[in-house]
């Protein structure tokens, strides 16, 4: 039984780090994602009356590279849900709540 806690415990401590290193990614990703949706707005406003085409293109980048990034952070968002269902349902287990009714 003591084996089985301090695995537990262990595995709650691991479970939490990798929460936070997702958390700051998760954050870094952010800024990067706004930085690029900046970019491509002041792209679309520039006044040019004919737009090269490499500037069409590289916008056509940038919009591709945020969809991307938005895919990994949904996909983060809900690999970092699980993983703190996970530290609850282990908390839980380590701490087992009585009720006294």
């Amino acid at each position: 039984m003591e084996e089985e806690i301090t695995w537990l415990r262990e595995r709650l401590e691991s479970t939490e780090t990798l929460i936070e290193k997702l958390r700051e990614e998760n954050l870094a990703k952010e800024v990067e994602k706004r930085r690029m949706a900046e970019y491509i707005k002041s792209m679309g406003e520039r006044n040019t009356s004919e737009p090269s085409a490499g500037v069409n293109e590289a916008m056509g980048m940038w919009k591709e590279d945020l969809d991307d990034e938005r895919a990994r952070r949904e996909q983060a968002e809900t690999e970092a849900e699980k993983l703190r269902e996970e530290v609850r349902r282990l908390k839980d287990h380590i701490n087992p709540r009585y009720d006294e009714s």
